[in-house]
This record gives structure tokens, sequence and C-alpha cells, in this order.
């Protein structure tokens, strides 16, 4: 039995009590700036709890009663999430075997050593220190209730707005309040706060960590002033000017699908690009492409078929309009996709088809690079090059990525320094690379529509000792009748010979069939063409290009067997994908344990850990924690209004 606390201790504790006891109910979680170790696995960490939870049948209901924590939260905040229940989800992810695998892999070994996890663990300390008690996975799921939300304001200065709805005498049984005398009582709104002063950043940051109880509601904040505004919020309740509840809603306004979810959040995406930390430390390094979103929802909820989530985005301005893809188009199109594809995507981006005929073809064409060369007079001496030689060669390089007759003068030619001569070379050489996809485009007398399908999978070679890479494209024709077979083949291997063969060398490329496919064979003599290979087969008004002979088999065979075993699709589509985690990880694993220099039984010098390899170990282990099967993308635009549909299945 716990011991009674001395009388001068019981007494400020009762104090606290019977000031609670005026001001509601219900409430409970001290989720301040969460530790889980590190904060950004927090919302990671909830996000991966949601799995184990069911959402299937759940009523529909308005989304501001959904979201109604909202309305405690005072405006400006970059990111809100709710939890639907977050005892019940955190209680789920203690006791899950994801957890257990996060926590025991090199990737969660390799995120502790990390800037942002030593910078938030640092801070993390200081408020323990200053409050009397851990912050961590067990304390949140200690004072966690049912509705539970979070806003985060300052980002660098973690400032922070944590409610839950949660009885009172659960509230009362926390470490939180059993710490409550060691905090100084305040009020605001004529209801009482908790606060305790603390410093962090090395002494540079002056902070506040604050808790109240009212309307049934247990509300943490980092900083004075988020408490003060959040408890004024529950003052005036519904006509609060202050409440975010009203920016939240009006990004909710174009959602359809009411039925709760275990997590959602919204996002000010505009306040986030505007952020310095955000940008410093968002891994994707995509800013230019965030600067056009405005703000989002999201929902997640775990279903029967999997973990579910829906983004709901407004745009700054309206992108070129894609074509819709239609159900049954889509439909037909992905009925040819083999079983070993483990890269799906279905477009209608007509932009990006020139390029992708071309890469399946014939393989990733150069970059659009423009070197200068300097004459030999013009050379800087060994000691002011120092340095810059690898990118000289680098860039001299480019020039011959083509193996055409050019190479064959230069190479002998000392004279041949000229920048002028070579711009010209280079210009001529970008000119064809920019015009094979178009002419095989025109060539093909595809239909009206620009959708195709792209398939791409991983393999070893006969020798088991190299992984390839092999793609195809199924695109729609208008006219298989006039499609000019001839002319499209001599298209391909005269780039094959652009690309491949040295001028001069024999030339004996040859279309060869097998089995309804017309693929570039080798006659005697031929060249090597170090792998590159292209193929082709017609089923019905479909077109099939490949990088092999293999995968255009594999794809017409997919196109034969019965549409109930085909991926399925429902509604109009500007973009579909199917990623089969599964079916990629093997090779992976092998592929990028060689690269990053793998052994099976690494030699330990030291008492150090061993090195954590980024794909190998960091990214494998992540994967293999989350266990995602396959994942599923699918999304539609409309205007300045982008839906996206994620379904994550085991």
């Amino acid at each position: 039995m716990t011991p009674e606390p001395p009388s001068m201790l019981r007494d400020a504790r009762c104090r606290v009590i019977t000031r609670l006891s005026q001001y509601g109910n219900r409430g409970d979680l001290g989720r301040s700036r969460r530790s889980f170790s590190a904060s950004a696995a927090v919302w990671i960490a909830l996000i991966i709890a949601a799995l184990s939870l069911r959402s299937d049948g759940q009523q529909a209901q308005p989304l501001e009663d959904q979201l109604k924590l909202a309305r405690v939260m005072p405006r400006g905040a970059s990111l809100y999430v709710q939890a639907r229940d977050l005892s019940a989800l955190m209680k789920r992810w203690i006791a899950s075997k994801t957890r257990t695998d996060f926590y025991g892999g090199p990737s969660y070994s390799a995120f502790t050593k990390s800037r942002i996890y030593l910078k938030l663990d640092a801070r993390k300390t200081d408020f323990e220190k200053a409050i009397g008690f851990d912050l961590n996975e067990e304390r949140l799921a200690e004072i966690a209730g049912g509705a539970s939300a979070v806003a985060m304001y300052d980002i660098g200065k973690t400032e922070l707005v944590f409610v839950t709805e949660v009885p009172r005498a659960q509230a009362i049984a926390t470490e939180l309040f059993k710490q409550a005398p060691k905090f100084e009582e305040r009020s605001a709104e004529g209801a009482p706060y908790y606060a305790s002063e603390v410093t962090t950043d090395g002494g540079r940051l002056k902070q506040q960590f604050c808790f109240a109880y009212a309307d049934n509601k247990l509300i943490i904040t980092t900083a004075e002033g988020l408490i003060i505004r959040a408890l004024r919020n529950i003052r005036t309740s519904q006509t609060a000017p202050d409440s975010l509840i009203g920016d939240v809603l009006s990004s909710a306004a174009r959602i359809k699908d009411t039925s709760p979810a275990d997590l959602t959040m919204w996002l000010d995406q505009s306040r986030l690009n505007d952020n310095l930390y955000f940008n410093a430390y968002w891994l994707h390094k995509n800013e230019s492409e965030l600067a056009r979103f405005e703000n989002g929802i999201v929902k997640m909820r775990l279903t029967s078929r999997g973990l579910e989530e829906q983004r709901w985005f407004t745009l700054k301005s309206a992108p070129h309009a894609d074509e819709q893809i239609p159900a049954e188009r889509a439909r037909s199109l992905l009925h040819f996709v083999p079983a070993g594809g483990q890269l799906v995507r279905l477009t209608a981006d007509r932009a990006t088809r020139a390029r992708a005929i071309t890469d399946t073809l014939i393989g990733a064409e150069p970059r659009p690079s423009t070197p200068t060369f300097k004459a030999a007079s013009e050379q800087t001496s060994d000691h002011e090059s120092e340095g810059t030689s690898e990118s000289a060669v680098s860039k001299s390089s480019e020039v011959y990525r083509r193996l055409d007759s050019r190479f064959d003068s230069d190479v002998d030619d000392e004279e041949f320094t000229g920048s002028a001569a070579r711009a010209q070379a280079i210009s001529s050489t970008q000119t064809v690379k920019a015009s094979l996809g178009q002419r095989i485009e025109t060539l093909l007398k595809l239909s009206g529509s620009a959708a195709y399908c792209d398939v791409m999978r991983s393999r070893l070679d006969r020798e088991k000792l190299f992984v390839g890479f092999d793609r195809a494209l199924i695109i729609e024709l208008s006219e298989v009748g006039g499609f000019d077979r001839a002319a499209f083949e001599k298209a391909v291997t005269d780039e094959l010979r652009a690309r491949f063969v040295v001028s001069g060398a024999p030339q004996n490329l040859a279309w060869q069939e097998e089995n309804g496919v017309r693929y570039v064979g080798q006659t005697a003599g031929g060249q090597s063409l170090l792998g590159a290979s292209a193929a082709y087969a017609i089923s019905g008004k479909y077109l099939v290009l490949a990088s092999t002979k293999d995968i255009a088999a594999d794809v017409l065979k997919a196109a034969s067997s019965p549409k109930a075993a085909a991926l399925e699709i429902s509604g109009t589509t500007d973009y579909f994908a199917v990623v089969r985690i599964a079916d990629a990880m093997p090779l992976f694993d092998k592929l990028m344990s060689t690269l990053d220099g793998k052994t099976i039984n690494p030699v330990k010098t030291d008492d150090s850990e061993p090195e954590v390899k980024f794909f190998s170990d960091n990214i494998s282990s992540l994967i293999k924690a989350l266990a995602f099967r396959e994942v599923r993308v699918r999304h539609e635009s409309q205007g300045t209004e982008l839906h996206e549909n994620l379904l994550y299945s085991w």
C-alpha cells in the first residue's frame, strides 16, 4: 500500500483536488512533449497503434462533433492531430509486436543518434528535471483518456497544447497531480491552472509546463500563454473567436466521408512551408512541391482490408489538369499487370508518356547537361585545378554518353578542344535524345486517351550474381491496323545503335519473334548491348512495350487470365499505384546489403555498436517492423482540390 504523504504535502494535494472538483468531471493525459524517447516518434507510435483498432461499421457523425477538441485549441497552430480513443491506442501500441520490433531494430538505433532526436531528448530532459517526473510512453498511457488531441504551434520551441477527455478521478490519480504541489497555482478566466518554469536549450530559452482541468478535460501546454487562451476558449464555448475549430472545419468542408476515424490530422501547410525547422528537418526535402499546398485534412482508420488513409488537400492554384480515367478503362489496363509486378502505376499524364516509352524500351536517357570545355591554352595550372579534375572528367564524359562517330574523331584529335565545336556536338546529342519518345508516340497512333499503365519488377540473373530491373508499359491504340511495325522497329534499333554501338562496329541487330512477342536480338558477331534490349507485343487494341521479352510475355499471360485476378479499382482517377513490398523485399535486401558492403558476421573490434547501414539496416528494419505487404495509392484532383486514398495491407 502506498504510504500517506506528509501532512503538508497532503494538504497541498487536497487543495489541488478541491480546485479541480469545481471545474469539471473528466480529464487526463500528460502528453506535454512526448518522450517515446523521441518526440517525433510520438505520433508515429499513435499511427501504428491505430493498426490495432477496428473502425468498420462506425456510424457517421457531424465533423464538428468528431473534431470537437479543436474548439479548445487556440488559433495559429501548424498541426492538429486528434485520436478518437487515445487510451485504447496506447494500450495496444505498448502491447504490440510492431513496437517491440521497431525499438529492437537498427532503424530506431540510428534514429537515437540523429540530430533531431538528440535535440528533442535534451529538451525533454530539461522538462523532466523541472516538473519532477519522466515524460515517456508509460506516462502518456497513464493519463490518456478517450478523445484526445495535440496542436503544435512553434516547432523550434516545442510549444504545443494537449487536451484529453478523462474522468476526474483518473486525472487526480496520475503522477502529474501527485507532483502538483511543486507547481505554482495561477488562474485565468476564473479557472485555476498550475505552472512550472522550465529552462531549456542550454539556458537560452525560458518556457513553462502548465496543466489545468476544466470542462471534463485535462489540458497541458508548454507555454503559459497557450493555456490561458485554451481556458478562455472553454469559457466562451461556441462563440470563441480564438478557437482553431473554424480553420479546421473550413478545410474539412470538402469531406464527404463523415464516418469516424481513429486518427484525424489537420495541417496548415502554408505555415509549415515558412517554418525554418520544418524545412531543416523534413526528410523528403521536397519544399518546392509542398509550396503548392495550402492546407489539408488526413483521416486514418483500420478496416477489414488494412490501414486506410484518406487525404484532402487544398492547393494554392489549379495545376495542369490530367485526364480523369474512368473505372472501366482503368480496369482494362490493370488487367495486364502480371503477378510479379512490384511497382504498378496507372496515370494519364501526357507530359510523362514519351519519356516513359523511351526509358522502357532503351533505358534511362542521359541527363540534359551542357558542360563547358576549355582549349589547351586555357587550361589552369596543376595547383589551380586541384580538386576539380574529377568534376572536369565527369563533365567531359557527358558528351560521350552516346557512342557515335564523334568519339572516333575526337579521341585522336589533340586540337579538338574548342568549346564551340563541343557545344555543337552536345546540342546534336540532346536533339536526338529529346525526339525519340516523341517519334514513337507519333508512330503508335495512340487513342485519344493519355492513360497508360507502367509495371516494374526486380529479378536475379541466372547466375544469381546481379539484380536486374524489368519494365513494361501498356498503352491503348486507336487504330491497331494502322500501327507501322517497320517504322517503329527501325526507330528503336536506330536508338539502340546510337546509344550502345560505337560507330564503325558491326551493327548486327535484328528483330525476332517468340510466342507473340517481338524483341531485339543479335546475330553472330554482333556487339554486346550491355544488357540493353527492347520488346513489344499487341493484344487486342493494346500495345505492350517492354524492356525484355520475358516481362512482355508475362504481361500477355496476365491479360489472358480471368479478370477476377486483376487489380480492382472503382470510380474515376487520374493516378493509381500499387507497391508490392513483400515481393520486392528479398531482392531489395540482397542488393542493398551488397551495395552497403554488409557482411554476414561483422567483426567487432571494440565495445562500440556496429554501424547501421542506411538501406540494408535502417530502411529494411523499419519496413519489417511495420509489416506492410502492399500499399495502394489512388488520387483524383479537381481544380484546387486534391483527394488521395491510401491502403496499407498486411
